[in-house]
């Protein structure tokens, strides 16, 4: 541990340069962009070396707590078995949202107790802590402010069971990103021996809503007195952690559920959520969706498959389901399993989101996200049963069985009812199995929502190993689900739920894309222009598919994006010159033809045969025309006689059942069916 110089390596091996000074951003050898890679020390021993001490030659402390790995493209010390303070991080990594990743340790000089060294957490690329939720609160929106309490109240549970709940109880360590909860680490004060309770948490909440008026902060205020309540009259029952509580290792998983659903907390949540609903109801949103698979340069066929792709034909599903579903597969077993795989996944899976969401729309009640959880989870149980017969038709065993990874994502149009009328509840549901990702891209970030399912995250989950030890594993990217290799009682596909409260792209891809961190490195400039309406989005999918090809054309790749609007901005139009979009790979082999489609079954017309254009296409600017005035008195005059005829026989030929369940179902109020672009909140009487 030293005052010495600082300066930082480039992370490129080929190169190592270790004379960068700390301000660069390109590596003055090989011009490459240099990674500053700001970590968080924890603890009160790491808070005490000075700023500008060189800690192990290596970390640069230029904040109390705050350490700059000067050698990023290096190892950082990890243990072969992890030190116990960090396992609460390990077994609570499926929160990686919301809870830092443990980057390595760290020793101090005559010091055996090694230091974690926190990634992933409320750190700025530019080393500066994200603000605390109490600095934010006055400035946020009602429904970031509730989005923020529902967001702690589903963490109090599993930190709960690792005996670290305590830490939602210190204000400077809940952070905020944007929308997003997050804790600077999962440090608990020695002085706190009782664990934390609901009564706890509502009394810091009420220290933040404080006595604002309105209905919000009392309907706040209300849902936090019934949780001082419920801790004043069941203390076992909410006091959750230590000798007190629950216990905390793998064996409390059902006493953990068992809490999680009594009809206190129940109650309490039902609440929260409604307030949520009503408030995010209140923003209007605005979706837009476009997908497409490549083979890639170095395969024959592609294993792949997606929706949408391409243009699609106008078919009954696709009006229901688009802008509403994106989903992404990436099939296993060679071109006559793989193929197959993901094209009954994808097959199935529009069959039964259609049927859920005709459902969403008849129905009168709001389906709480538990039931949405349970129906996303049957339905994917459902596409793994029919591959899994299909390999049991053809007697696959072991790693015969052609199987599909599945990236699913559904904006469940739930209507709430409020003063102004029915309104869209702005929920956003991914469910996925396997390693095909999701990420939430803004002007200036990037999240990645999803972990994959393999061997890595799992040996990290369990607590064996540290998650950069863990990728470092021969197996490391080995699957540990997929669709149709077991029976449904053996997959668990993990459900999650957001509320769409600002603009931004939600990007699913498979991993010939996610490899190698591209996404993550090349988010930004694509991103900035779509949300700046300066880029198509059939454009900007196209773009990622061809850097796919470019930096990863080892594999097939696919991309759906969805972009979504919440914001109350008027679009612009996109810059002329977009191309029109090349056709996605949709040949199949003659053995996935014969597979998908029985000689009695004709094969259905792919989307590419309609001789339909992309909605994304026809956002070119229109040719200038010298009358233009004329043109646009002359279609106004036309659209009002026509209006005015619709509504007419609209009135006296149609019946009300028929009128209604078509406007709920297809037409959203005040635009012509497109159901490539769709405003999904305009308020119904």
């Amino acid at each position: 541990m030293s005052p010495s110089p600082l300066s930082i390596e480039c992370a490129d091996p080929s190169c190592a340069q270790p004379g960068n000074s700390m301000d660069q951003l390109l590596c003055r050898q090989c011009r490459k962009p240099l990674v500053h890679r700001y970590l968080w020390a924890v603890g009160a021993r790491a808070e005490a070396v000075p700023v500008g001490t060189r800690v192990s030659d290596r970390y640069a402390v230029v904040a109390p707590h705050i350490w700059l790995d000067t050698q990023p493209g290096r190892l950082p010390a990890l243990p072969a078995q992890p030190p116990q303070s960090a396992l609460p991080y390990l077994k609570l990594r499926s929160h990686h949202l919301h809870i830092p990743d443990v980057y390595g340790v760290c020793h101090l000089e005559d010091d055996p107790e090694p230091i974690l060294l926190l990634e992933q957490g409320p750190l700025h690329r530019q080393g500066i802590l994200h603000p605390a939720i109490a600095t934010a609160w006055d400035a946020a929106t009602p429904v970031r402010r509730i989005y923020w309490l529902w967001q702690l109240f589903q963490l109090w549970l599993p930190l709960a069971q690792q005996g670290v709940a305590q830490a939602l109880l210190s204000p400077e360590q809940i952070r905020v990103d944007g929308w997003r909860i997050q804790l600077r680490d999962l440090e608990v004060s020695q002085a706190l021996d009782a664990p934390a309770s609901l009564g706890q948490l509502a009394s810091l909440w009420l220290q933040w809503i404080g006595n604002e008026p309105g209905a919000i902060a009392q309907g706040l205020r209300s849902i936090c007195y019934e949780m001082q309540s419920v801790g004043q009259l069941a203390p076992t029952l909410v006091a959750v952690g230590g000798d007190a509580g629950v216990d905390t290792d793998a064996s409390a998983t059902g006493s953990m559920e068992n809490l999680r659903t009594a009809p206190p907390v129940a109650a309490i949540a039902q609440k929260l959520n409604q307030l949520l609903l009503e408030q995010a109801s209140q923003l209007p949103i605005k979706l837009r969706v476009a997908g497409g698979t490549t083979t890639g340069p170095q395969r024959s066929h592609n294993e792949d498959a997606c929706y949408p792709n391409g243009p699609e034909s106008n078919l009954a599903e696709d009006v229901i389901l688009k802008p509403h579903v994106a989903i992404v597969c990436d099939g296993i077993g060679g071109h006559a399993g793989g193929e197959v795989a993901s094209r009954l996944a994808l097959r199935s899976l529009k069959l039964q989101l259609s049927a859920l969401l005709t459902e969403v729309v008849d129905q009168g009640e709001v389906l709480s996200p538990d039931i949405v959880t349970q129906q996303l989870e049957a339905i994917l149980r459902i596409a793994n049963n029919m591959i899994a017969a299909q390999n049991d038709t053809q007697g696959r065993t072991a790693r015969q069985r052609m199987a599909t990874t599945v990236m699913l994502a559904l904006q469940l149009p739930q209507r709430i009812r409020t003063e102004t009328g029915d309104r869209n509840t702005h929920e956003l549901y991914l469910a996925h199995i396997g390693d095909s990702r999701a990420y939430w891209l803004t002007e200036d970030s990037c999240h990645r929502l999803t972990l994959d399912h393999d061997m890595a995250n799992r040996e990290v989950v369990l607590g064996n190993s540290l998650p950069r030890a863990a990728r470092l594993q021969p197996n490391a990217g080995a699957l540990t689900q997929a669709l149709g290799t077991k029976d449904a009682d053996y997959i668990h596909p993990t459900v999650q739920r957001f509320i769409l409260e600002e603009d931004g792209v939600l990007l699913l891809c498979s991993d010939g894309l996610s490899d190698h961190g591209w996404v993550e490195t090349l988010w930004e400039e694509s991103t900035q222009r779509v949300l700046k309406d300066k880029m198509s989005l059939d454009a900007a999918m196209r773009s990622w598919l061809e850097l796919a090809n470019q930096r990863n054309g080892h594999d097939n790749a696919s991309v759906v994006l969805l972009d979504c609007r919440a914001s109350l901005s008027s679009p612009q139009l996109f810059e002329p010159g977009d191309a029109p979009p090349e056709p996605s790979d949709t040949d199949l082999s003659d053995t996935a033809r014969a597979l998908l489609y029985p000689e009695d079954e004709a094969e259905p017309d792919l989307p590419w045969d309609s001789g339909l254009e992309s909605h994304e296409s026809s956002d070119r600017p229109p040719e200038h025309h010298s009358n233009i005035w004329g043109v646009i008195i002359g279609l106004a005059l036309l659209g009002f006689v026509i209006g005015g005829v619709g509504i007419l026989v609209w009135r006296y030929v149609d019946t009300y059942g028929v009128r209604n369940g078509l406007e709920q179902l297809l037409i959203p109020e005040g635009e012509a069916p497109n159901p490539d672009e769709t405003d999904t909140n305009e308020p119904q009487p």
